[in-house]
């Protein structure tokens, strides 16, 4: 017999999963509308995830990103970080600038045509998260709210003590 949570959390874990995959398809599809075509099923995992930490990293500082900041983000070497950004240079997703005030710092940034890609496949998504925001009802979403609340802090908590414990805190 099935606990009852284990089951429940199976249940979460398959509706977190359908939203991902729906929002991901509503991206996607909406970048191809209009006329842009992200490239995220030509990339290996790394590579998407180099680029979406390197997006999160922009819109939290000054625009560009340290390439010795996406290696620490990464967990990775600073030449196994530098292989990588030099790979999606070449493919044109990523720009690579020497820092004019320090000629040994690296600075990197989205091209762009993937700017304009990821700007695309968030309008979409944006114009989904409304439709179901309004399908759901404002008082559907004021629990959702605060339940993911819940669920991050929780989250954050563990992540923190795995630090602590590690040392990195």
């Amino acid at each position: 017999m099935t606990d009852p949570l284990d089951r429940s959390m199976r249940d979460i874990l398959a509706a977190s999963e359908a939203l991902f995959h729906y929002f991901k398809w509503v991206g996607r599809r909406g970048a191809k509308r209009s006329g842009n075509d992200l490239p995220l099923d030509r990339l290996s995992g790394r590579q998407v995830l180099a680029i979406g930490l390197i997006r999160q990293l922009q819109a939290r500082g000054s625009g560009q990103v340290n390439l010795s900041d996406l290696a620490r983000e990464m967990d990775v070497s600073g030449a196994s970080a530098s292989a990588m950004v030099e790979r999606l240079v070449k493919k044109g997703l990523l720009v690579r600038r020497l820092d004019p005030n320090d000629r040994r710092q690296i600075r990197i940034t989205l091209s762009e045509s993937l700017e304009g890609d990821f700007l695309a496949m968030e309008e979409a998504q944006q114009d989904a998260m409304r439709a179901l925001a309004q399908a759901l009802g404002p008082e559907t979403i004021a629990r959702w709210r605060a339940i993911m609340g819940e669920v991050r802090s929780r989250l954050d908590e563990a992540a923190n003590a795995e630090q602590s414990r590690r040392g990195k805190a």
